[in-house]
Formats: structure tokens, C-alpha cells, sequence
């Protein structure tokens, strides 16, 4: 148990922590309210631009993620636009029937 389990888990976010993302985004039922949303897309986007996730296929997991999100806030557009992005990085990354 945390001792401050809210403080650490906005410290990943704040990271772009993709692992952290994907876990609170199933936490929620893959269904995350507004609020938490705009933070998981947020992290998202800092995970994309971060070095540590540059290579082909930790892109593809972080637009798979970010199309997740989106289309669960209902932004079909965008969403669709990063899983062609995903799918360009990584054929087999498990959204095509899904796109």
C-alpha cells in the first residue's frame, strides 16, 4: 500500500508513463470519464514525444492507446487517425478489425 498512491501515480503521468496510462484507462473500464480522459491523453501525448518510447513499436503501443482513449471520449476521427498511424508502425498491433 501507498502512502500517497494519488501523488505517485500523477508523478508517471506526468512522465508519459504509457504502462501507467494503459493500466488506469482498463482500471476504468476503458471508459474513463472527461477528467480522467484529458489526463491519460495528456500523458499519452508526453509519452509519444519522449525518447525513452521513440522506438517503432512503443510508438505504435502509445497511438493504439491514445486511438483507445479518443474513441472512448467519442473522437471517432482522431482516433481512427491514430490507429492508421499505429498500424503503419506495426502491422500486427491488434486494431485492424477495430479501424
Amino acid at each position: 500500500m501507498f502512502i500517497d498512491r494519488d501523488r505517485w501515480l500523477a508523478s508517471r503521468l506526468d512522465r508519459g508513463d504509457l504502462y501507467m496510462v494503459r493500466r488506469l484507462f482498463e482500471d476504468a473500464g476503458n471508459a474513463p470519464d472527461a477528467a480522467l480522459a484529458a489526463k491519460l491523453l495528456a500523458a499519452t501525448e508526453r509519452g509519444l514525444a519522449d525518447q525513452r518510447w521513440r522506438d517503432d513499436r512503443s510508438q505504435a503501443v502509445g497511438l493504439r492507446l491514445k486511438g483507445e482513449i479518443l474513441e472512448a471520449t467519442g473522437a471517432i476521427k482522431p482516433a481512427i487517425e491514430s490507429y492508421d498511424k499505429a498500424i503503419a508502425l506495426n502491422p500486427k498491433i491488434g486494431i485492424k478489425r477495430r479501424v
